[in-house]
């Protein structure tokens, strides 16, 4: 039997490899140049990533999925030890209380109209992100100014506090470090879908704690409540717990703890979802996940709704006016 000789093997896979590598450069010195995903790693991988989700070329239709796939599995039973930071600052003069709660008595009755508008990129230069595998999406592929994002896959409120991450702009630390050592202007949270097979009781009371905890250390700073990302009709229907009834009902809650004046609520599903609140087929691969032209369209939403404080309520545009105190 004819053996082909190793000395040929071991050319062939140079061969292809140097051949891979060239394509891969090219590939980032041309369509791909703007793609940071593409920029990061070795140029073999390249043309990998490519064929594993055209979209990163911003192609907008293909059935690939995205490689961040995050495994969403069903808790058995409320986790022991979540630590939540103790935490006693003075609050700054005029700061907002936690979400939800009374306000000062020396505040002004009279409260800064707050709109949505269009934003620049820069906007985002002293925001932070904070979420699980779909934040960690929307940081490589929709990165919004010099913005910094704590974000992991299976990140929840559960063991947000016990995880260190590391970004393009700090160093491997905790949230507790993170936000204690940086002042933000605007933080962006969306957990909760990884923790959806818990008690829903357990699962908001350790939500409200992490806003609670988040507010003491950036009193100064905007909240962002962000509702779930929802999923699509088969990955819904695949797992028990991963209800449209279970989803709706965790971001009603999370939308509540929004006070309309430090604390707001967004919601990004209408850009991806259908009349029936379930996430398209056409925008994710894997039910869960949006492929990774969806986070573009993400990060273009997000810049169409940052916060604009005026003196005067002017209705126009697409700008919704939210009054103090109301959910948005």
């Amino acid at each position: 039997m004819h053996t082909r000789h190793p000395l040929t093997l071991l050319a062939v896979l140079l061969v292809s490899s140097a051949l891979m590598a060239a394509i891969g450069v090219a590939i980032r010195c041309t369509v791909g140049k703007e793609v940071q995903q593409l920029q990061s790693g070795p140029a073999v991988a390249v043309p990998l990533m490519v064929l594993a989700d055209p979209t990163l070329l911003r192609v907008p239709e293909t059935t690939a999925p995205v490689e961040d796939t995050e495994t969403l599995s069903k808790p058995q039973e409320t986790p022991s030890g979540s630590r939540i930071p103790s935490i006693n600052p003075t609050p700054e003069a005029g700061a907002g209380t936690d979400a939800g709660t009374d306000q000062t008595e020396d505040q002004p009755e009279e409260q800064q109209a707050v709109t949505f508008g269009t934003v620049e990129d820069s906007y985002f230069d002293d925001a932070l992100f904070i979420g699980d595998s779909r934040t960690v999406g929307l940081s490589q592929y929709g990165r919004l100014g010099q913005a910094d994002y704590f974000a992991d896959v299976g990140l929840t409120v559960f063991n947000l506090w016990d995880k260190a991450l590391s970004d393009t702009n700090f160093e491997r630390q905790t949230l507790e470090t993170l936000l204690s050592d940086r002042t933000y202007g605007k933080i962006y949270l969306m957990l909760g879908i990884n923790e959806l097979g818990y008690p829903m009781d357990s699962l908001l009371g350790q939500y409200q704690s992490t806003v609670s905890a988040i507010r003491k250390l950036q009193p100064q700073a905007d909240l962002l409540l962000c509702a779930n990302l929802h999923v699509t009709r088969t990955a819904s229907a695949g797992t028990s717990w991963l209800t449209m009834e279970n989803l709706c009902r965790l971001d009603a809650e999370i939308a509540a703890m929004a006070d309309g004046e430090h604390s707001f609520y967004l919601d990004v599903n209408p850009v991806f979802c259908d009349a029936e609140g379930y996430l398209k087929d056409d925008m994710t691969g894997d039910g869960v996940h949006p492929y990774a032209a969806g986070y573009t369209l993400w990060a273009d939403w997000l810049r169409e709704h940052g916060i604009i404080r005026n003196e005067e309520t002017t209705v126009g545009g697409d700008q919704v006016v939210h009054s103090p105190g109301a959910g948005l």
